[in-house]
């Protein structure tokens, strides 16, 4: 797994609200690569300090919430979100915008995310002042597979609204939860600056948001045929 960045990031542009695509069936690639060194991190973004937000759910299980606490993530909510994003210009967060709903999508040689509504991240962003930063990991959905039937998929997306994760059903090599061997390179693009105010107007939010789908677009479109060149659709955003 290959970690690049497009430009160096200025602390004074900080903090950073980091859109992390695809979601993939686990974000394998997003952890692996943010929350450890194995990827020269602090050797690309030196004082930049990274935070994942992740489910409440995750930090209140035994030993998995000291082990999650020690790597940097920090609960999804709005609160801790905004604790961070507040505490220093050096912060970045990054949220795996799609979801449970994403990780539906997450199939080899696809690049569907789901984005097209989902504007609360940029609400944060103006509220706090953070640029936004789009991230995509190319080759995250070619990790695993998925069984996938019509039935399933009903009984999938029926469970979506009503649970805070998605019912995968995935292998990887051997029939196990191990990944399949692939390259995967996640690609960091330019922030965008974004204007603070803590009463952001339905404009702004909107104005933000297309300059974000804008910068995720050129970002993909730009890497595409070097990095998944044997890909079976262009970015596809729901």
């Amino acid at each position: 797994m290959i970690l690049r960045k497009e430009v160096d990031f200025n602390v004074e542009d900080g903090p950073f609200l980091m859109g992390l695509h695809p979601h993939g069936v686990l974000g394998y690639s997003h952890l692996a690569l943010f929350t450890s060194n194995h990827s020269n991190y602090t050797e690309l973004f030196p004082k930049i300090k990274m935070h994942i937000g992740t489910l409440n759910v995750n930090l209140i299980a035994p030993f998995l919430r000291e082990t999650l606490l020690t790597r940097g993530f920090i609960s999804v909510n709005k609160g801790s979100i905004t604790h961070t994003l507040n505490e220093s210009k050096n912060n970045a967060v990054g949220i795996i915008i799609g979801g449970a709903k994403e990780s539906l999508y997450a199939v080899p040689g696809r690049n569907t995310v789901v984005l097209k509504n989902r504007k609360g991240f940029v609400k944060l962003a103006i509220e706090n002042g953070a640029s936004l930063v789009p991230v995509y990991s190319f080759g995250e959905n070619n990790l695993y597979k998925q069984v996938q039937n019509s039935t399933l998929k009903k009984i999938q997306d029926y469970l979506t609204k009503y649970l805070s994760f998605a019912p995968v059903i995935f292998y990887g090599r051997w029939g196990t939860p191990m990944p399949f061997k692939r390259s995967v390179v996640s690609c960091v693009g330019s922030p965008i600056p974004v204007k603070k105010n803590e009463n952001p107007t339905k404009e702004e939010i909107d104005f933000y948001h297309q300059e974000y789908i804008k910068g995720l677009t050129d970002l993909f479109n730009k890497y595409k045929n070097k990095f998944d060149p044997d890909r079976l659709e262009d970015l596809v955003i729901l």
